[in-house]
């Protein structure tokens, strides 16, 4: 089975791109600036929520690369939706 041709990125999925990479990092640096489990747990959602859309373009014919990405994605996902320990005060 050979591995499809990744398409050519025009100016549309470049500007998209760009879009979303802006987003991430900005949730990256709240994420790292407020340290609250709750934020965790809305990262985690949206790696689900990302693993999905991977799993979706996937079954109708992305690139096999993906494939590296969505393991990633789900690791992640998987260890923040882990229950948070307590810290108790000594």
């Amino acid at each position: 089975m050979a591995c499809p041709a990744l398409p050519d990125l025009n100016a549309y999925a470049t500007l998209f791109a760009n879009f979303f990479g802006t987003v991430v990092l900005i949730w990256s640096v709240v994420r790292l600036r407020l340290n609250d489990s709750r934020l965790a747990r809305y990262d985690a959602a949206g790696r689900w929520l990302f693993s999905a859309w991977m799993l979706n373009a996937l079954f109708n014919g992305a690139s096999p690369v993906l494939w590296g990405f969505l393991a990633i994605e789900l690791t992640f996902a998987i260890l923040q939706s882990l229950p948070v320990r307590e810290h108790s005060a000594a």
